[in-house]
């Protein structure tokens, strides 16, 4: 029997997809958690996976389709099975359309490569499926760049918008031939020449400035779907309590316990691991934090579903999802957050990432900041802000010292908690950051 594929439901909020690329070809055989298509969502562009072992039967949507969830995309047929006579469906012009050699040719085949004066002598494509963020394909067909002949940079060699953008030689306002190099059959970049290359993130349609100095935006995308996440945020009723922690234990922790953790996962012990693994243990004791804000109800979750903010390279923020963060061991946090974290940044989360989080962390230390607001990511009523570790004048036996410290901001919704209840649990972080070790009994 025919299994429909449908636009999964990736998030609480979403109610339509776009199918950026389909990843395999009608009569290709697929395998069940097998990458099937690139789907992008006003949060995010991630993979999703082929429900069942089978051929691809029949593609219905296709590249560029904006498709409401729950709607049917695809059809496998199931190893042997007959799939002459596939089911039909509304196509996207709202006609039932018949299996056809044409729709088949709707699956947009690679970029155009670059022409052949850059190309000449650089070698055959790569073999096999080409690893490439979205944002990343989505550069290479406005570009026309070939992403077989393009280097990687990121992880495990996957191709970002900057390798992109190096193999085209995008530059400001140059009208000569880009910097590029040809190496083992690939663009990539050449030293860098004197002059600057300019930055263009993915909702930037407008080509830069104008004759007026004004250069006007479009919000699409993550973009837009940061700005209706943040505006809906400002209208919840919510308060920030900041509490300083003395982050020597912290540190001593991360020297003990980080050459096994890297050892036993390959992953090292980030500072924000380290949060993650102390707010796991803690939260469920104060279950009014660990909850969600739904039209005048308080749902309160027994399990900790962790969301990590993360900061795209392209540019907008996306929050991936932990979950049972209660039930993981130290090494397991530290693993999952390098590893969401980073597929995260390359555009590759799985569908079950994403929503669902009860609880999140937002750490700004990296980048020096030393404390900051953080905003509610509703429902939830409560996220923690982390700020840099920085040496800060305290009291030790009756004189002034310096210590390192770190400082939380602890972010709640006061319709759903109170000021002292939230007092208390910032209290107890406090105290369990200042003795880690404790959490592992």
């Amino acid at each position: 029997m025919m299994q429909p594929v449908i636009m999964p439901v990736l998030d609480m909020t979403m109610e339509r997809g776009i199918i950026l690329r389909w990843l395999k070809r009608q009569g290709d055989q697929v395998r069940a958690g097998e990458p099937l298509f690139e789907v992008q969502t006003d949060k995010a562009d991630i993979e999703v996976e082929a429900p069942v072992d089978g051929v691809l039967a029949r593609i219905v949507y296709p590249e560029g389709a904006e498709v409401p969830v729950r709607e049917v995309v695809a059809y496998i047929a199931a190893p042997g099975e007959e799939f002459d006579a596939v089911p039909q469906v509304a196509s996207p012009s709202g006609t039932a359309s018949e299996p056809s050699e044409a729709f088949g040719s709707a699956v947009a085949a690679e970029p155009a490569p670059l022409s052949a004066a850059r190309s000449a002598g650089s070698g055959s494509p790569q073999q096999g499926r080409i690893r490439a963020t979205p944002a990343a394909r989505r550069r290479a067909r406005e570009l026309g760049i070939d992403l077989s002949r393009v280097a990687g940079t990121g992880r495990s060699g996957v191709i970002r918008v900057a390798d992109v953008e190096a193999a085209a030689g995008v530059t400001s306002g140059a009208s000569e031939e880009p910097h590029a190099q040809t190496v083992d059959g690939r663009h990539v970049a050449s030293p860098p020449a004197p002059r600057v290359p300019s930055v263009v993130h993915p909702f930037n349609t407008t080509g830069g400035m104008n004759d007026d100095g004004l250069e006007r935006v479009p919000v699409r995308g993550n973009r837009k779907a940061v700005a209706e996440r943040m505006a809906e945020s400002a209208r919840i009723p919510q308060v920030t309590l900041y509490a300083r922690a003395n982050a020597v234990p912290i540190q001593d922790f991360r020297r003990q316990f980080g050459p096994a953790v890297t050892e036993a996962t390959g992953h090292p012990l980030s500072y924000t691991a380290v949060l993650a693994f102390v707010v796991a243990r803690t939260l469920p004791r104060f279950p009014y934090l660990n909850a969600h804000w739904r039209e005048g109800e308080i749902w309160r979750f027994r399990s900790v579903h962790l969301g990590i903010a993360v900061a795209l390279p392209e540019g907008g923020l996306v929050v991936p999802v932990i979950r049972d963060a209660e039930k993981r061991s130290l090494a397991e946090l530290a693993q999952a957050v390098a590893d969401v974290s980073a597929r995260a940044r390359e555009g590759r989360l799985r569908s079950d990432e994403f929503g669902g989080g009860t609880f999140t962390i937002s750490n700004l230390g990296m980048f020096g900041v030393e404390y900051f607001n953080a905003l509610l990511n509703p429902p939830q009523v409560g996220i923690l802000s982390v700020g840099a570790i920085t040496q800060q004048p305290v009291e030790d036996a009756g004189h002034l010292t310096l210590r390192p410290c770190i400082t939380l901001g602890l972010t709640f919704d006061h319709r759903a908690v109170d000021g002292a209840d939230a007092a208390k649990y910032l209290r107890h972080l406090v105290e369990a950051l200042e003795d880690p070790w404790r959490l592992l009994i």
